[in-house]
């Protein structure tokens, strides 16, 4: 059975793809909106799933040393192998992501994480006017997204690209490995 923590997960949309009854993972959803974290709750009620979510603001992991233990020893309590930061890294500076990916970094059983980001691109008007609109601070373009990546801890084992139903719109996605 798969350990999965979802960073960000917000109102937890991912687990919509858990069969009820019958689920594939124990998730830790962690977000910084209490009001997205009662949806996410029962979300997994309503798949009878092996489920905890917890409030955790990690834009403040960097300068509060107290949260960043409390994420450390939420993330070693529950001992993830796959991390999920979907829609996660153009909300933060390149300092949180680093801090984030290091903090990550440091939990032995996790083995895996993966990124799903709005990117900037060449010639992509449409996206890029969205993208530049976002409530996320930091989107970057690809370049941007591969330098920052690059210099965490993990090793990126593929980019690849998804679109949400729209083609005008393009999503980056990285799988990190250790």
């Amino acid at each position: 059975m798969a350990r999965i923590v979802d960073i960000g997960c917000g109102p937890a949309d991912i687990l919509r793809y858990f069969r009820k009854q019958r689920p594939q993972a124990a998730y830790l959803g962690i977000d910084m909106s209490e009001r997205y974290l009662r949806q996410a709750h029962l979300r997994a009620i309503e798949k009878d799933m092996d489920a905890r979510f917890e409030k955790l603001d990690l834009s403040r992991l960097e300068s509060h040393v107290d949260i960043a233990e409390q994420f450390t020893a939420m993330l070693e309590q529950f001992a993830p192998d796959r991390g999920l930061l979907l829609g996660v890294i153009h909300h933060l500076n390149d300092h949180t992501v680093l801090t984030t990916l290091d903090l990550l970094g440091q939990v032995e059983s996790l083995q895996r994480v993966f990124t799903w980001d709005v990117v900037m691109c060449p010639r992509r008007r449409v996206n890029n006017f969205l993208a530049r609109h976002d409530r996320g601070g930091f989107v970057r373009n690809v370049a941007g997204y591969e330098d920052l990546l690059q210099k965490s801890g993990w090793k990126i084992q593929r980019m690849f690209w998804t679109r949400p139903g729209l083609k005008a719109i393009d999503y980056i996605n990285f799988e990190l490995a250790r």
